[in-house]
């Protein structure tokens, strides 16, 4: 028997897998149902613009294996091949997804472009290739960086800083 380190309940053996990545060196201390559940958090943890961490043992830190999830985890499989193919799309300069969260859209976009007007596929959302945000025709991306700037001195000039929420609050009176 052990305990499991995440539920803290006291297990067979039988219900943990000897090891969790070939780079463990340990024996795990994690039962299959929370070791799932740590894997499913990791793989639906996602960005829009940067890839998320593959999905690691809760004990040494190291990567587990889309041979392991296959094997031990068949019905994650498919969410983890996803994730191996977003990371790769993201590691491509010229690839831009989608900006709405929901949307798993992108396409590669020539960066040599005369237009950088990115559309997605999948939801048609359009977003600018140059500076990664919502498609800002009428303003060029300094127009919209400039924007932003001025935004955000105001913000700075106009309120302050909660000390107990850290929430940006304007001060009315005393």
């Amino acid at each position: 028997r052990f305990v499991c380190i995440i539920c803290m309940d006291s297990k067979q053996t039988s219900s943990a897998s000897p090891t969790i990545s070939p780079s463990c060196a340990h024996r795990s201390s994690v039962c299959k149902p929370c070791l799932k559940t740590c894997i499913e958090t990791a793989l639906s943890s996602k960005t829009t613009t940067t890839s998320s961490p593959p999905p690691k043992c809760p004990e040494c830190r190291s990567e587990i294996t889309f041979e392991y999830v296959q094997k031990e985890f068949p019905t994650l499989a498919s969410a983890y091949s996803d994730h191996l193919l977003r990371t790769y799309l993201l590691s491509i300069p010229e690839y831009r997804p989608c900006l709405k969260p929901s949307c798993p859209g992108g396409q590669l976009h020539s960066s040599k472009s005369d237009q950088p007007i990115v559309t997605c596929p999948l939801c048609s959302a359009k977003s600018c290739f140059t500076c990664h945000i919502p498609w800002h025709a009428s303003r060029t991306c300094a127009e919209v960086k400039n924007e932003d700037r001025a935004n955000e001195e105001l913000l700075r000039k106009l309120t302050k800083v909660c000390p107990s929420c850290g929430a940006r609050v304007e001060k009315v009176d005393g």
